[in-house]
């Protein structure tokens, strides 16, 4: 499978993310989550217009949006491989989408 940076790619790895979680260990989260952001992460620059910026000492690096709100999937990769965030990464992805459109800030 060839993911692509876009909603369907999002949802090609959602879809792969859920199905997979239980076999995976604690080490595979670990290893998986920095992939599995930076990917998503890639979709939200492409597809919204985003740029990523440098974390600090407390926070990752995130995606700036274009409501002037910053996003960052990789934190939000590591709820969905550990706990299986509500509505996983496409839930996250269309939020973005929806917040941007209302100018909306506050995306976690």
């Amino acid at each position: 499978m060839t993911l692509t940076h876009d909603r369907d790619g999002v949802a090609a790895l959602d879809a792969y993310v859920d199905a997979n979680r239980a076999h995976w260990t604690d080490e595979d989260g670990d290893r998986m989550c920095p992939q599995v952001g930076s990917f998503v992460g890639e979709c939200l620059v492409a597809v919204y217009g985003g740029r990523w910026e440098a974390g600090d000492s407390e926070r990752e690096p995130g995606v700036k949006l274009p409501n002037g709100d910053t996003a960052f999937p990789i934190a939000r990769a590591d709820k969905v491989l550990r706990v299986g965030a509500k509505g996983g990464l496409m839930a996250f992805f269309d939020g973005i989408g929806e917040s941007i459109a209302r100018g909306a800030v506050g995306i976690e």
